[in-house]
């Protein structure tokens, strides 16, 4: 590690780059589950009790990793953060590694390591406030790409291998899987390992295409959302001169590099043409799948400073991590996103507001009542995962798309002490029968952001 690893400790900069990961994704671990972590939870509780779920879009591969513990009796959503705040820390270790691997000096590699650590996007989607599988796609591209630089005359399968999985954890994936899939087919010699290989990928990118498709971001978005946050702003010249001298390398890390940036060229055109699921066409999810860009165009803007004169890569290097761990801080806090942004909401702070809001009604129901949950059917998924999230006597109403049957524990004409935590403006003086399980009266108890909670009583 050259310089770095002459003045510290070995294992230093590795456990440094871990530990920053870890804290900054701890205060998601007291937010409530996104739309799209829901969808995981929920299926991985399906698989737990031996039922197929509804995918809904998403790879296979992390809601039968979190199906072990949910089996076990552990609750799906304490899984899927634990395991969501591991593998976002890892991710910038392993980036440091890949790094010197790929030849840059140990000053070089531990601040590409420190940028991966405190990068927006990933702090918000990869083990942040949202947990999601793009942590996992990561983390094994990571792998693969060490595998790939390690590999010598070793086989190739297991480099391969690790790219599948991450198709399979999630389909945004599939462009490096096909990078990956060319250079292992390159050495196989008989048709029966050739098919081995080409038979998994064209399931993991048939089902890429088919659910991974979206709305197109299109270039505005891009640029206009993943572009400044993955070169951290004050970087992106540094990204186009890096880019240009990684390709130029005459070293043997070239090939890989070159394949690597064919394989970034490409995720960013299907994202921008729609064959990719970008999450919206504006707004902070656009930003989610350019998670497995982030990698390549820090590696870039280091490169990039590196050709700089050494005082401007110093003032350029410290301005890039006060503005990424300033950004990683408003994308993982959601009180802060919640007071600065206002109605224009990042993942924590419209989680930040329904944790508030579900908090608040527990203590409306109080120790030994009940809360219902009414956030719209197209919200399903998501009060299923809060129900998880809340415990026992939660409900979910048949207007959100919940059981038309009471569930268990519930006591004939309902129980006497009940909150109902709703997205919907609620009516002055309204009875309820939250769906036919009872008739209550409701009065206004408090709100955050957009949820209203209501105090709901037998008359």
């Amino acid at each position: 590690m050259g310089a770095v690893q002459g003045q510290l400790p070995r294992g230093t900069v590795p456990t440094l780059l871990f530990l920053v990961g870890v804290l900054l994704r701890l205060p998601s671990l007291a937010l409530p589950l996104g739309a799209s972590d829901a969808a995981l939870a929920v299926a991985a509780d399906e698989l737990g009790r031996a039922r197929w779920p509804d995918l809904h879009g998403h790879g296979p591969l992390l809601p039968l990793l979190l199906a072990l513990p949910v089996a076990a009796g552990a609750s799906a959503v304490v899984a899927l953060r634990l395991l969501g705040v591991l593998l976002g820390a890892l991710a910038p270790l392993l980036f440091h590694r890949l790094a010197l691997r790929l030849g840059l000096d140990g000053r070089a590699a531990a601040l590409a390591g420190l940028l991966l650590a405190l990068h927006p996007v990933l702090i918000a989607h990869a083990g942040g406030p949202e947990a999601g599988a793009q942590g996992l796609a990561l983390v094994l591209l990571l792998v693969a790409g060490l595998r790939v630089v390690g590999n010598g005359e070793g086989t190739r399968r297991t480099p391969f291998l690790f790219a599948l999985l991450a198709t399979l954890a999630w389909p945004a994936a599939a462009p490096y899987l096909l990078l990956v899939a060319v250079w292992a087919l390159a050495a196989e010699r008989g048709w029966k390992a050739r098919a081995a290989v080409i038979a998994p990928v064209a399931l993991a990118l048939g089902l890429a295409l088919y659910a991974g498709s979206g709305k197109a971001a299109g270039p505005i978005a891009l640029l206009a959302l993943a572009l400044p946050a993955l070169g951290l702003v004050v970087l992106l010249p540094a990204i186009g001169v890096g880019w240009l001298r990684l390709l130029r390398r005459l070293d043997p890390s070239r090939r890989f590099l070159a394949g690597w940036s064919s394989a970034v060229l490409l995720h960013a055109v299907l994202l921008g043409t729609g064959l990719l699921r970008p999450g919206s066409v504006w707004g902070w999810e656009a930003a989610a799948p350019t998670v497995l860009l982030a990698p390549f165009l820090v590696l870039c803007a280091v490169e990039g400073l590196a050709a700089l004169a050494r005082g401007w890569r110093l003032r350029l290097g410290f301005a890039a991590l006060a503005f990424a761990l300033l950004a990683a801080l408003l994308a993982g806090l959601g009180p802060a996103q919640a007071g600065l942004l206002g109605g224009h909401l990042g993942p924590a702070g419209r989680q930040h507001d329904l944790g508030v809001a579900a908090r608040l009604a527990q203590r409306e129901a109080g120790p030994a009542g009940w809360v219902a949950l009414d956030l719209g059917r197209e919200r399903l998924d998501e009060a299923r995962a809060l129900a998880l999230w809340l415990g026992e006597r939660t409900l979910v109403t048949p207007e959100s798309g919940g059981p038309t049957s009471a569930p268990e524990g519930w006591p004939l004409g309902g129980p006497p002490s009940l909150a109902l935590l709703t997205a919907s403006e609620p009516a002055p003086g309204q009875v309820t029968t939250l769906g036919g399980f009872g008739i209550f009266a409701q009065e206004h108890a408090g709100r955050s952001g957009p949820y209203h909670v209501l105090r709901v009583r037998r008359p």
